[in-house]
Parts: structure tokens; sequence; C-alpha cells
């Protein structure tokens, strides 16, 4: 069995409400001191173009596209692949606008995907050295820490599974500019619907799907019921029809 998680977009306890307030300074920082025909590669030739911005829009896209991936279809000397995250490129000072008492195992943290050291561990476990992980802390108002560490997650694993022409009508849309797919609706009556090879799937637990929404992410079952039984709270999740 498969199921469909999408990235939470409603603030509470898995999708904080707050930033890292270090990230876009860093990154800044870090192009203004590349040498020039290193700096070369972000320019799209516009006016008014900002290579720094779109330098720091290269380094958050890692957090949701594959390694390897052609990304700025308009920088002028070529897109450039996505690479995996250098240090400097992970935040690590996140600043949430008020205070959490019990966050999920698995939160959006300012765009990202972040887990606690349990979740980590237990993907670490079922799958070693899949994905890429990097730990911040959790800051809140009157300077108080969240007492669990989370970390930041650049998921490694990507697949071929969606089966679009086996899914049920109505319960997917397709992007006519970009020709990927999305459920109709992100809710449980949608997500049930969507197909997805159990072939291409087997032995994975935590990947996206290369033909689906870059915002969504899929885990198996296996993981579902080893977090369960951790007492691990993962965000709203939907089983899929797997064939």
């Amino acid at each position: 069995m498969v199921w469909g998680m999408p990235m939470p977009m409603t603030f509470g306890d898995f999708f904080p409400d707050g930033e890292f307030v270090d990230r876009r300074q860093k990154l800044i920082e870090h192009f203004n001191q590349m040498p020039e025909a290193e700096k070369a590669k972000y320019d799209t030739g516009e006016p008014y173009d900002n290579r720094a911005s779109n330098y720091v829009a290269f380094v958050s896209a890692k957090f949701s596209l594959e390694i390897g991936f052609p990304y700025g279809g308009r920088f002028v000397h070529g897109r450039i692949p996505i690479a995996p995250l250098e240090l400097h490129e992970w935040p690590t000072d996140f600043r949430s606008d008020k205070g959490y008492k019990a966050l999920g195992a698995l939160i959006n943290a300012n765009g990202y995907p972040a887990v606690t050291e349990p979740m980590r561990d237990l993907l670490e476990r079922l799958e070693p050295e899949v994905h890429r992980f990097n730990p911040f802390q959790i800051t809140m108002p009157r300077g108080a820490k969240y007492p669990e560490t989370y970390f930041l997650v650049q998921i490694g694993r990507f697949l071929d599974a969606f089966l679009p022409e086996k899914s049920d009508v109505g319960a997917w849309r397709q992007d006519e500019k970009f020709l990927d797919y999305s459920p109709a609706y992100e809710n449980a009556k949608y997500f049930s619907g969507l197909a997805v090879s159990g072939a291409v799937t087997a032995g994975a637990h935590l990947w996206r799907d290369r033909r689906l929404s870059p915002n969504d992410m899929f885990i198996s079952d296996e993981l579902h019921e080893a977090a369960r039984a951790a007492g691990l709270r993962l965000p709203k999740h939907y089983k899929m029809k797997t064939v």
C-alpha cells in the first residue's frame, strides 16, 4: 500500500508559523563571494535581473526537485543541474511567531520538509543513505527553544510510479504548460483514485513522483505503520490505489 502526503499548508502542529531568518542573507553573502564566472550562471539577461535572487531560488528548488534535474529555463548560459545541498545552503535558524507544545514528526518548515530525530532515525533504518538531513533549531517567542531538534530533508528518491491511465476519472488534473499531474483536490476522495505501480514503489519508503506535483510526498505502508507504532505523528496522508 502507498500513501500520498501533501505538504501541510495550514498553520498548526505540522506547519509552524515562522521562517528561517538566516536563509536568504547567508545565501546572498555566499553569492557575493563567488567568482564572476560563477555568478554569470544565474543571469537571465532580463532587464532588472537579480542574479543573487536567482541563486536563492535555485537553492530552494533543491528541496523539491530531483538531483540532476536541469533547472533554470531562463538562464542565458544554460540550465544548471540540481545538486546535493552544500553545507552553507542549509538554513539552521528557524524563528516561530508563536509557541508550540507538540509539533509533528514531519513538518513544513518555511516551505521545506523537516523531521524530528526519531523520524530521521526511522527513515535511515528503512532506507539508509537515501535522503540527506541537516539539523536546525526552532526558537519561539521570548527566546524559548523548542525542546526537539528538527532536521531538514533533501528527499533523495524520485520514482515514475504514477499511472494516470489506471487512475479514476476526475481524480487528477494535468498542467497544460508543464504536462505534470496533481490530485484534482488534496483530500482522501481524490488521492484514493490515484493509481501507482506496486512494482515501481516496491522497497521505497519516502519519495516524490516525477509525474506528480513536487509538493507531494509519498510513503510506504511499512513507514506508515512503523511511525504509528513509534507514536510519531505525521501530517494528513491518504491511501492510494496500487496496481
